[in-house]
This record gives structure tokens, C-alpha cells and sequence, in this order.
């Protein structure tokens, strides 16, 4: 029984030294497909559209140069692009998550495994090893509602954190820090259902209700006419093009 017992061990541990190695052959694998992506020219083009020709790393860079590229241009990201922000402090959030886990582990593994349950092999080091009567279950439960409040908080101070580049962002935009056409974007609208009376081609009937109405005199800079918004979907630079700013 001993012997088997032993060999139970030594299989459960063999498994689980494959399956870090397989994954770890997966990671570098990985890693060195989406560098090669990233350096050649026509893959490029799709994997990383608005990296420059002179930016993308070497072949002999493949495998860490795209990651080096990345954290050079952090800063510029967060200022340019709000979304790949949101999306990498969102991953950030996931790493901090699993770090918390990871340490609240390095204390349940122990306990697990001081158990006295009628586990074999790796499974010593698993919940199930804990007697049904054990009174170290509320170890267990503590830590499930530490990782809940953590994710909690980390979700609230992210969402506080959004708000903030989101009024970031929009100040620059607003500003002309991108172009005008994005800056006149901040300030327009989209108005539907116009009277007849004022559905002049030119769109001076609309600015004239506007000035006269709602904006003082000059408050309206361009007024563009649309008969049918649907068209909109289908060529939205149109609405640039009749504001004059492409």
C-alpha cells in the first residue's frame, strides 16, 4: 500500500511537471508566432496596422522585440487610444487579481496538505484532503470573501480610473490634440426629424433655427443637410466632406 501510494505521488507530480512544460512550450510558441506576425511586413499590416515599418522589431528580436516596442510607447498609448487602454489596464486588473490569489494559495496549499483526508498523489495539496469535520474550513471561507472583496474593489477603482482617462481624453480631443475633424466631432450633433420649412440644401435653414433659437449669432461654425441619415452609415466622411474639414 505504501509502495502505491508512492507511485501515486510520483505519477500526480510527473502529470503536473508535463502540463507546465506543455503550457510553457505553448507560451513561447505563442509568443514567437505573434512576434514573427509583427515583424513581417504583410502580416503587419493586420496583426499591427498603426505600428510604422521603421518601429517593427528585428527577426532576431521576434520573440521579446514586440514587447519592448509595447512598453516604449505605454505612455503614448494612453494618450492616443482609449480603448487599447482601457483593454490593457483591464488585463493589469487580472494580474493583480491572480497575484492576490496566488499568495492567499502559498497560505491554503499548507493547510491542505496537513489534512488527514483519504486523498492520493497531487491531490493532498487540493480542498478535498480536508476532513468533513475539519475545523480549518474557516481559513477556506475567509479567503473565498478576501478574493470577492478584492475583485470588488480592484472593479471599483478601475471604473473611477476609466472616468478620469475618459475626461482626459475627451479634453484632448475637444482641444485639437488629434486633428480637427476630431475636435469639430466633440461639438456636433446629430439632428433628425427637421420641419420642411427649413430643409434648405445648404443647411442655412437648420443654422438659422439654431442661431435664432438656441445659440447666439456665430455660435454655429458648419450646418450640413442630409435628406436621409441612412446614407450616413454608408459614407460617414460624407458629413466631413459637406463640413469642409476632409
Amino acid at each position: 500500500m505504501v509502495g502505491g501510494a508512492e507511485g501515486d505521488i510520483e505519477n500526480s507530480l510527473h502529470s503536473f511537471s508535463m502540463a507546465v512544460v506543455i503550457n510553457g512550450l505553448m507560451l513561447v510558441t505563442q509568443l514567437f508566432t505573434y512576434g514573427v506576425l509583427v515583424w513581417h511586413k504583410r502580416t503587419s499590416a493586420i496583426s499591427a496596422p498603426k505600428l510604422l515599418h521603421a518601429e517593427r522589431p528585428s527577426r532576431y528580436h521576434a520573440l521579446w522585440g514586440w514587447a519592448v516596442k509595447a512598453w516604449h510607447r505605454r505612455r503614448r498609448l494612453y494618450k492616443e487610444d482609449l480603448d487599447a487602454t482601457v483593454v490593457l489596464r483591464v488585463c493589469v486588473l487580472g494580474i493583480k487579481f491572480s497575484a492576490a490569489g496566488s499568495v492567499l494559495s502559498s497560505i491554503l496549499i499548507p493547510i491542505y496538505s496537513a489534512g488527514r483526508g483519504d486523498t492520493e498523489g497531487f491531490n493532498n495539496f487540493h480542498l478535498s484532503n480536508l476532513e468533513h469535520n475539519s475545523e480549518r474550513f474557516w481559513v477556506i471561507i475567509v479567503a473565498a470573501y478576501i478574493l470577492a472583496g478584492l475583485f470588488l474593489h480592484l472593479v471599483a477603482v478601475e471604473w473611477q480610473n476609466f472616468l478620469v482617462l475618459r475626461k482626459q481624453h475627451f479634453y484632448r480631443l475637444a482641444c485639437g490634440s488629434f486633428g480637427a475633424s476630431a475636435a469639430q466631432a466633440q461639438r456636433s450633433i446629430l439632428v433628425e426629424l427637421v420641419p420642411q420649412n427649413r430643409r434648405a440644401q445648404d443647411g442655412s435653414g437648420v443654422r438659422r433655427f439654431f442661431e435664432e433659437e438656441l445659440f447666439p449669432e456665430h455660435g454655429v461654425q458648419c450646418c450640413v443637410l442630409h435628406a436621409d441619415t441612412r446614407q450616413l452609415h454608408k459614407d460617414p466622411a460624407a458629413l466631413l466632406r459637406g463640413a469642409g474639414l476632409t
